[in-house]
This record gives C-alpha cells, structure tokens and sequence, in this order.
C-alpha cells in the first residue's frame, strides 16, 4: 500500500495536494457533528485537537484509503505522529515518503497574502498565520525532527523558497525516482 505524508505549512498544497484543512471541511456525513467546530477552530488560527484530528484521520485511513494517500498538516504533535505510527501498524501501512518543505516566515506571509486574495479563505490572514506559524515553531517542527531521526531513507527535505511549481517538480521527481528504484 502506498502513504505518502508530508508535513508542513500547507501552502504548496493548491498546485500537488489539497491541504488537510480544507477536506476537514468536506467531512462525510456521521462527521458533522465536528466540522462546525472545525471551521471556527481554522478561522481563529488555531489548531484543531490531536483527540479530533486523530479521529478523523483513523476514520478516514480505516475507510477509504487502504490504497494510499496523502497527508498534508498531519501529523503536527509527537501524540499525532504517535497515534499515526500506532495506526500504521494496525492497519498494516507502511510509509513510502516523507515531505518536509522549509519555508522562512516572510516568505509564507507572502504566499498565504496571496492565497487569500485568489481564494477568500477566512483562515488565510497574518494573525492566524502568526498563530500557527508560532505552532509549528514549538510543536510540529518536533515531528519533522522525529520522522527525519527515525526515516531518514523516505523523509525528504524540500526548500520551500522556490517557486511553487519547482517545489512540485522535485516532490514528483522524488516519487519517480523512488517508484522506477523499486520497480525495475
């Protein structure tokens, strides 16, 4: 089975993955009852509990994705990455890439600025973007340090102040590459 995970801000995600917050937001039916929570947690820049998106994301892996998929913002805590692992295992999926995309502040200001005026995202402002960026400076830089020490083979550090569409160039090169290694 093919996963892919790649941690980071998310803001490469509109041209090679749809970002994680935004399928929160398209949550199946029996889910409902969370995703208004969900919406005004994103809004205010705040990060959604490891309890709620440790549920989503076990209900969604147990469901729909024996096949493979990607996780873009997740995991983001050591208790994330913990239940990850423990649901891989169960599950019996194994990772096959790990993406870390480096970005300085000023440049993710600029891009999210950007975002936001092509796409109206009321979680796309400089406060919540402080907020998170805050976040991932005590937490889910942890995470990457964690899967880079322990899968060091498939954790791939990207540079993030390229282009958008040479960032993606590399990513798919990557995933080439490695599939062409396996296979022939």
């Amino acid at each position: 089975n093919n996963l892919r995970l790649k941690t980071e801000m998310g803001v490469q995600s509109n041209h090679f993955w749809k970002a994680t917050g935004k399928r929160f937001l398209k949550i199946n039916e029996r889910m409902i009852r969370i995703a208004n929570k969900l919406k005004e947690i994103l809004a205010s820049g705040k990060l959604v509990s490891d309890e709620i998106l440790n549920e989503i994301v076990s209900d969604k892996i147990i469901k729909d994705c024996k096949n493979g998929f990607i996780l873009d913002g997740y995991p983001r805590t050591i208790v994330q990455s913990n239940f990850l692992n423990n649901l891989l295992k169960v599950e019996k999926l194994n990772l096959d890439f790990i993406f870390n995309i480096d970005l300085d502040f000023e440049i993710l200001e600029k891009r999210i600025i950007k975002r936001s005026q092509e796409e109206s995202r009321d979680d796309d402002n400089i406060d919540v973007l402080k907020t998170r960026y805050k976040e991932y400076t005590s937490s889910s830089k942890i995470v990457s340090d964690f899967y880079n020490l322990n899968n060091s083979n498939i954790f791939h550090k990207i540079d993030g102040s390229e282009e958008i569409s040479e960032i993606t160039s590399k990513i798919e090169n990557i995933i080439k590459n490695s599939w062409f290694s396996r296979y022939y």
